[in-house]
């Protein structure tokens, strides 16, 4: 699953930006408040990412089949098709 194969490098690029914004930080480097805003946020973006990439791999074989299910009955993938 997609997830699973780039966790570690979502996970490397997360801590590289914490690590900058705790350098900046520390030497007292001035920070737009919209880029301060986003580090601010940024451990319950991460979290928040990586909670829906698992919600979706672990239903992402259910939905595959209802999906072929659909097809099989003829059935429009959407009610507007």
């Amino acid at each position: 699953m997609w997830w699973q194969a780039n966790q570690s490098k979502v996970d490397e690029h997360y801590n590289q930006v914490q690590a900058a914004f705790e350098l900046v930080l520390e030497y007292g480097m001035t920070v737009p408040a919209m880029d301060m805003a986003a580090y601010h946020t940024l451990t319950a973006d991460m979290n928040a990412l990586q909670q829906a990439a698992e919600d979706v791999e672990a239903h992402q074989e259910e939905q595959t089949e209802a999906f072929g299910q659909e097809l099989g009955n003829g059935k429009p993938r959407h009610p507007s098709s």
